[in-house]
């Protein structure tokens, strides 16, 4: 089994933004669906709940920003049901 370090490791080569938060995972939703080649992340995350996803304030190039993240259970369901 992956730790959280090793994922995330894999994660930032793909250039996925990761953050950890209280020892919690998260990844840019759209960062994510960009490598998976997903048209609306929107509509593919609009079922999540609270534990799978949630908005956080990301530093970008433009200044700070608030982004959907998801969790290591919001990663999983949006693989499971993805088309790949």
């Amino acid at each position: 089994m992956f730790s959280t370090l090793k994922i995330s490791e894999i994660l930032r080569d793909h250039n996925i933004q990761v953050l950890f938060e209280n020892e919690t995972l998260f990844v840019v939703a759209t960062d994510l669906s960009e490598y998976l080649n997903l048209t609306n992340i929107r509509t593919s995350i609009a079922g999540f709940q609270q534990h799978e996803k949630t908005i956080k304030k990301i530093q970008t190039k433009g200044g700070p920003q608030n982004k959907t993240v998801l969790t290591v259970s919001g990663i999983t369901r949006l693989l499971c049901n993805s088309r790949m």
